[in-house]
Order: C-alpha cells, then sequence, then structure tokens
C-alpha cells in the first residue's frame, strides 16, 4: 500500500511540474513575442512613452512591427521642437524606426521620404508641414482614403494620415493665415495588426496633433477624428462630369464600359481630387485641386513632373504668404489611351475656368 501511495505521489509530483514548466515556457513565448523578456537588452525594448509623450512607445513599435522589440538591433527614436516665436509658426517632428526581419517592411506609399528599407519598420510625425513634400499629399496619397469628419481638413489611409491644423492666435499675426498641416506615415512590417488600422491611426493622429499644439505653444486643440463614414467607394464613370469637370466622353476613350470613379472633397475645400480607374480596376487619371501649400510652396504653376505623366497648372507666382491659399490643379496621366496631357488639360480649363484671381499677373 505504502509503495502504492509512492508511485502515486511521484506521478502527481511529476504532473505538477510538468505544469508549471509548461506553463513557464507559455508565458516566456508570450512575453517573447511582446518583447517583454527581463534579459533582453534595454535598448531593444520600446521606450517607455515617444512624441512628447503624446504615445506609449510599445503602443507605436507593436503597430507597425507587431512586436514591442525589434528582431534584431535596437529601436530608435527622436523628437525636434521649435516653439512659436515672433517670427516663426512652430514645428515638431518625431520618429520611431524598429527593426524587422529582413524583408518583412510591406512595399507601400507613404510620406517618408527616406524609409529605411525593408528591414525597419517605421512611424513618422511632423506638424506643422511647410516644405515641398506637401505635394506627396496629392500625388502619392493612396485611393479610398477616409475623409476626416467634422468640418476638418484631412484623411486617414493604413499607412498615412494628414489632417489641416487649427489656426494658431499665438502665431506672429502676418503668419496665421498661412495653412499649416500635420502628417503622419508609417512603414509597417508583415507582421503588423491588420484590424481596425484606420481608427487607431486616427487616434494616435489626434493625440498626436493636440500635444505638439501643446508643445510649441498653441491654446488651439483639434476634436477626436471621425473617420465613421469609412473610405472612400468606387462607383461607376458616369457621364455628367460630376467627378471630373469633363464628361467621360473627352476622355479619348470610346467605350467607358466597367470604368469607374472616386471622388473625394475636405471640409472647407482644401483639397479635392476625382480619381478614374479603367476597366482592370487601375488608376488611369488623377485630377486634383489643391491649396498652393499642399502642392508645394517652391512649386510654379504649368510644370511636368514624372516624365510628363503629371501636369500641374494655376496662378501665377505667389507675391505673400497669404497667396499659398490660391488653387492649383493637377493632372496625372496613368492610361495611354488617354487624350493627352495638354489637350486634357484644355477641356477641362475650358469646362471649369480659372478663378479670376489667377488672370491678375504677380508683382
Amino acid at each position: 500500500m505504502r509503495g502504492k501511495l509512492s508511485v502515486l505521489f511521484r506521478k502527481r509530483v511529476f504532473v505538477a511540474v510538468s505544469v508549471v514548466c509548461l506553463s513557464l515556457l507559455a508565458t516566456g513565448l508570450v512575453l517573447g513575442r511582446n518583447g517583454d523578456l527581463p534579459w533582453q537588452k534595454e535598448d531593444d525594448a520600446a521606450p517607455k512613452r515617444v512624441c512628447f509623450d503624446a504615445l506609449s512607445g510599445a503602443e507605436v513599435t507593436r503597430f507597425v512591427s507587431g512586436s514591442t522589440t525589434g528582431k534584431h538591433g535596437s529601436i530608435r527614436n527622436g523628437e525636434s521642437r521649435e516653439p512659436v516665436s515672433a517670427t516663426f509658426t512652430g514645428q515638431v517632428g518625431c520618429y520611431v524606426t524598429v527593426p524587422t526581419a529582413a524583408g518583412a517592411v510591406r512595399p507601400q506609399n507613404t510620406f517618408i521620404s527616406h524609409p529605411d528599407g525593408n528591414d525597419r519598420a517605421a512611424f513618422e510625425f511632423k506638424m506643422p508641414v511647410v516644405t515641398s513634400l506637401e505635394s506627396m499629399t496629392w500625388q502619392n496619397f493612396p485611393s479610398g482614403a477616409t475623409p476626416l469628419g467634422g468640418g476638418l481638413s484631412g484623411a486617414v489611409a493604413d499607412n498615412a494620415a494628414w489632417v489641416r491644423v487649427p489656426r494658431c492666435e499665438n502665431a506672429p499675426a502676418n503668419l496665421r493665415d498661412v495653412p499649416q498641416f500635420a502628417m503622419l506615415s508609417m512603414l509597417r512590417s508583415a507582421d503588423a495588426p491588420s484590424n481596425d488600422v484606420r481608427p487607431m491611426v486616427a487616434s494616435m493622429l489626434t493625440r498626436l496633433v493636440n500635444r505638439s499644439l501643446e508643445a510649441i505653444g498653441c491654446r488651439e486643440r483639434i476634436p477626436d477624428l471621425d473617420i465613421s463614414s469609412g473610405p472612400v467607394r468606387r462607383t461607376p464613370l458616369a457621364h455628367d462630369g460630376a467627378c471630373l469637370p469633363i464628361s467621360a466622353g473627352e476622355l479619348g476613350i470610346s467605350d467607358t464600359t466597367g470604368w469607374t470613379r472616386e471622388s473625394f472633397t475636405t471640409a472647407p475645400d482644401i483639397l479635392s481630387w476625382c480619381d478614374v480607374f479603367n476597366e482592370k480596376g487601375e488608376r488611369a487619371l488623377r485630377f486634383t485641386k489643391v491649396h498652393r501649400l499642399l502642392a508645394g510652396p517652391l512649386a510654379q504653376p504649368s510644370q511636368r513632373f514624372a516624365n510628363g505623366k503629371i501636369l500641374e497648372w494655376g496662378c501665377e507666382s505667389v507675391s505673400s504668404l497669404r497667396d499659398y491659399d490660391t488653387p492649383v490643379r493637377g493632372l496625372e496621366r496613368l492610361d495611354d489611351r488617354l487624350r493627352s496631357l495638354d489637350e486634357l488639360k484644355a477641356a477641362i480649363v475650358a469646362a471649369a475656368p480659372e478663378p479670376a484671381a489667377c488672370a491678375v499677373p504677380a508683382k
């Protein structure tokens, strides 16, 4: 009897030890995946807070890489701040980059000007944006973006977002009415989360903008971004000129059966575009109206870009910062079956004449 009890006791001890070991192993795997193992190098784990304490470091690194630690090497982050002064509107910027498995970063359109390659996920925020990179808003912002609600100008996509920043009363009087923008861009890895991405991007952008406004000395704030309307939907390409100023028949294509369109307009009307897709679902044409600051403050009208596939035109060279609110139009032709850029531009100008202000020569 005593022998049987001894054997039973040993079996129970073995089972108990096995359960404990398996539990520890499972816990280790979970912690390892999330980058919380106590023996990991401190600089390989996410920083506690990033971007002027606006966001949790773990939140950002997990969002772009799927983990709170890098696969190899250290997580890098940095920030810069220039407060509002008597001559400056203020500016902030921050970034986080996370090492990933080689080749894990997904190729994508992005506002990030110098990505780190395909083995480092990246998160970058800038506000206000007043450089020529704003032209990327209309050239590279992806189709199907979600417009911001609540009367805000901006949009959210899976890997990028932008919003017009409120007028800062503490800025110099001669610069207060110059439109300013904040931009958020990411390079995300294949392991990054894929569910409810846009609400998360909108939440991070809201917190970043409001914390940045505080950091540079502005009292204004933006409300939570409302993206409940969802992404812009494609609809059949109509012949009524509602998306383009011209009808489908003026595109130069005899049969536009199966062609579709997307129409996007911000409120207030800072940027609008019409994307036309061919019967294969490929974007064939993008017609854009933007305010000059988004087109790039250094850009001159009537310029060609991207091997002649993009034409920009609008008002003459601006004579003051306030003139950055003058409209600029862009036309990107991606389907060679369409009429030439010059012919399309002529048809659009005839259908939608330029504002009178654009006819006044620059002083």
